[in-house]
């Protein structure tokens, strides 16, 4: 499907139109379960999410955001992406909770970074704080990490979708993982 025709359904969404949701959803539901299936087949968390199951309760999320003034496909997955960040971090809290009273890891950025191969819900949460604050800075290298880490996207489908150069991908992946280094450092003990 066309960049055109995503963003046609989702104006059209915005405008009333329900059924352009669910349209736009079917059509674009390989897309977004790639996008589930990417971040669910590292999962260390003992899989208490499946890849159908993120991608429903992030079809329930996003259903509600019909307000939103989408601009374009690329804003689209901008928003699946977050989404799926906050559900995954929102799983992570929930199983932090379970175990209150348990003894905190903290974790390095290289720890942190392949949390997604080695989900810890304690780094996941200080990874998530790191994140909140990454984007209060920087927010095109809080997409970024959103899109590469979250989403799973290459160098050149983040460019794509951000519409920025690779060699500006690169650079604000640079910048954001030695930020997040700093930050995650700052939280340790």
């Amino acid at each position: 499907m066309s960049a055109k025709t995503v963003t046609r359904r989702l104006h059209a969404w915005h405008g009333g139109d329900a059924t352009a949701f669910e349209v736009l959803i079917e059509e674009q539901y390989t897309q977004l379960k790639k996008l589930g299936r990417s971040l669910l087949a590292k999962d260390r968390l003992g899989n208490h999410l499946q890849a159908t199951e993120l991608i429903s309760l992030a079809f329930i999320s996003l259903s509600k955001k019909q307000a939103i003034s989408w601009t374009d496909r690329q804003h689209f997955f901008r928003v699946a992406a977050r989404t799926m960040r906050r559900l995954l971090i929102q799983e992570a809290r929930r199983l932090n909770a379970e175990k209150r009273g348990a003894d905190q890891q903290h974790q390095s950025l290289n720890e942190a970074f392949t949390v997604a191969s080695n989900y810890s819900a304690e780094a996941l949460t200080l990874l998530d704080a790191a994140l909140s604050s990454l984007h209060q800075g920087d927010a095109e290298a809080g997409q970024v990490v959103e899109l590469r880490f979250f989403g799973g996207f290459s160098v050149a489908e983040c460019a794509e979708i951000l519409a920025v150069s690779e060699p500006t991908i690169k650079r604000k992946w640079r910048f954001a993982k030695a930020y997040l280094a700093s930050a995650l450092a700052e939280a340790r003990p």
